[in-house]
């Protein structure tokens, strides 16, 4: 259990990343409002050629999160499957099926960096059934794939300006 206090968030992330580092087979996330350095991670783990999962909300709140995850998503090759059931503000990593991380951390820039956030590594295989079962499955039965996702990118101007987006969040809080 790891609870973050918003001034050492990136040492204490650092278990996370290495866990995405050392995935084999697969990598499961539910989250919202993912955004960088885990999708960094995640496409050194795709060409690595581990299998990655992201469900995220098709009606998420910040709409701008959605085409973000597409934009991403494609660029890093990862399967992004968008939730229909509404807005979703589940926060969890399933990673080989034998590590859980989950809690208040959306596994974004501002959660790396600033925001008070408590993150579980769970190992037990149990809860990790639990969580195939109840959660991961139903949420890929409700969700459905991103067939385009290199078209979500309309523009060399789109892909600019979700780039300069990650660059300024970068300077903003360096």
């Amino acid at each position: 259990m790891h609870t973050l206090d918003g001034r050492s968030n990136r040492t204490a992330f650092a278990s996370v990343l290495r866990l995405i580092e050392s995935a084999q087979s697969s990598i499961f996330i539910a989250s919202p409002y993912i955004t960088f350095p885990f999708y960094d991670y995640l496409r050194d783990a795709s060409r690595r050629g581990v299998n990655i999962t992201i469900v995220t909300p098709r009606m998420n709140n910040w709409r701008y999160f959605t085409d973000y995850a597409r934009w991403e998503s494609a660029r890093c090759g990862i399967n992004l499957r968008l939730y229909a059931k509404g807005m979703s503000h589940l926060k969890a990593m399933l990673i080989d099926d034998r590590k859980l991380i989950a809690g208040s951390s959306n596994f974004d820039f501002l959660s790396y960096r600033i925001y008070e956030e408590i993150v579980a590594i769970i190992s037990d295989p149990d809860v990790i059934a639990d969580f195939r079962e109840q959660v991961m499955l139903p949420d890929l039965r409700d969700s459905e794939p991103v067939h385009e996702q290199v078209a979500a990118v309309q523009s060399r101007w789109d892909e600019l300006r979700l780039k300069l987006f990650n660059k300024g969040l970068t300077l903003l809080l360096e």
